[in-house]
C-alpha cells in the first residue's frame, strides 16, 4: 500500500505589518508638526479661526487652505492680497504638494512633509 503525504491547503500567511502615510506641515512656530487630515481642509490666515495663525499685516484673514483633493493635498491661494508661494514660485492656481515642498506666506516659510508608518496587525 502506498503512503500518501497531504500538503494542508490552509497555510498560514505571514503577517504583514500596513502602511500608512502621515502628512504634516513642519514651521517655526511651534516644536510639533501641524497633522494634515484627508477629511478636513486646513486653513491658514490672520484670523485666530484658522488652522495655522500667522501674526503679520502682510497675511490675508483667510490666506491659503491646504485640503485632500483625490490622490493628494494641494495648497490654495485664497485670492490673498501678497500671495501665497510654492517653492519661491508664486501660485495663482491650485498646486500639488509633494514631499519637502515649501509654501511661504509673508515672512513665514511651513514645509509639507510625508512620512510613512507601519502599523503592526492584531492576532
Amino acid at each position: 500500500m502506498e503512503s500518501l503525504t497531504r500538503i494542508s491547503v490552509k497555510t498560514p500567511k505571514t503577517k504583514r505589518p500596513k502602511e500608512i502615510y502621515e502628512y504634516s506641515l513642519l514651521t517655526s512656530l511651534r516644536k510639533t508638526p501641524y497633522k494634515l487630515s484627508k477629511t478636513k481642509n486646513f486653513t491658514i490666515g490672520r484670523k485666530s479661526r484658522n488652522d495655522i495663525t500667522l501674526q503679520q499685516f502682510t497675511t490675508s484673514d483667510l490666506h491659503a487652505t491646504v485640503k485632500w483633493v483625490k490622490s493628494g493635498f494641494k495648497v490654495i491661494d485664497e485670492k490673498s492680497t501678497n500671495g501665497t508661494y510654492l517653492n519661491g514660485k508664486r501660485i495663482n492656481s491650485p498646486a500639488f504638494l509633494k514631499d519637502g515642498d515649501k509654501i511661504k506666506i509673508g515672512k513665514y516659510v511651513l514645509k509639507f512633509t510625508v512620512r510613512k508608518v507601519r502599523i503592526k496587525k492584531e492576532s
